[in-house]
């Protein structure tokens, strides 16, 4: 069994309202979007 640690563990300098833009950046990193292509997906001018 393998254990996994939360990633605000390792990374304690980002606080927690940072949280969900550090998800967001991830995200966009993981399907090799820019800010502006999401925009574009999610019809945000």
């Amino acid at each position: 069994m393998s254990q996994t640690i939360p990633w605000h563990e390792i990374f304690p300098e980002y606080a927690e309202e940072e949280y969900p833009a550090i998800c967001l950046r991830g995200s966009r990193y993981r399907e090799d979007l820019t800010q502006t292509e999401l925009a574009a997906i999610a019809e945000i001018p």
